[in-house]
């Protein structure tokens, strides 16, 4: 991830987004990777979006009985 984020810094960009998810299925995985995320900066803004596969259920949770 660092290598990835160095190089879109590299750049210059006015505006930043990201497209692919760092996680699998749960948000603790983004834990480790949150400093580097954090150097992301761009004049217009740093945006992420869900992927195709975001809004599925691939974990249980605690159910209703």
């Amino acid at each position: 991830m660092q290598h990835g984020v160095e190089k879109i810094l590299k750049e210059k960009a006015d505006i930043i987004s990201l497209y692919r998810r760092p996680v699998n299925d749960r948000a603790t995985e983004m834990e480790e990777y949150m400093d580097v995320f954090r150097k992301l900066n761009a004049p217009m803004g740093v945006y992420s979006t869900f992927g195709n596969h975001d809004y599925g259920d691939y974990a249980r949770g605690p159910t209703r009985c």
